[in-house]
């Protein structure tokens, strides 16, 4: 996986692809094994997907990887895992940058989702304190990242502690 950190993003995203169908090259290696993929590491495998996907700004392609990732942590990881609030927060800039800008209410849900989560796991209002940074770093328009704090300063919740929302990947 570090070496595929070097790779373009095109490139990033084909092997991330080969290795999550498991067709990886073992050097040296003459034997054909089955190769196993544990589901934290498919996890890992996505987020670098996901990304290289928003570097080649094919938004609505990330998008579908981040609610894939997201749907993956609701299945197997503890209720209410932050990693929930980061997918979340990332599929709501894709939602934001792509093809669905025009679907407010889609990006509206997905910022909800990521502040009700965030909420529930810290007991707090600091996800614009902690978030911060994970906006500054994202590979989207700084259009984007102020219509998504927007959607945040709409919401209430930072400010009201509102109910954690239903939601459904």
């Amino acid at each position: 996986q570090a070496e595929m950190a070097l790779l373009p993003p095109g490139e990033r995203v084909e092997a991330a692809e080969a290795a999550l169908r498991c067709e990886m090259e073992e050097e040296g290696s003459d034997e054909e094994a089955t190769p196993v993929l544990l589901g934290k590491d498919a996890q890992e495998l996505r987020v670098v997907l996901a990304l290289a996907l928003m570097q080649m700004q094919r938004y609505s392609d990330a998008l579908l990887v981040w609610r894939r990732l997201a749907a993956f942590a609701c299945h197997h990881c503890p209720p209410f895992d932050e990693a929930l609030a980061v997918y979340a927060t990332q599929a709501a800039l894709c939602a934001l940058a792509g093809s669905e800008s025009s679907s407010s209410s889609s990006s509206a849900k997905l910022v909800s989702i990521a502040l009700g989560v965030h909420r529930v796991a810290f007991g707090a209002p600091l996800f614009r304190w902690r978030y911060q940074k994970e906006l500054e770093l994202s590979v989207v328009s700084e259009e984007v990242r102020q219509a998504f704090w927007k959607l945040v300063d709409a919401s209430g919740s930072e400010a009201s502690g509102s109910e954690v929302p239903s939601w459904s990947w």
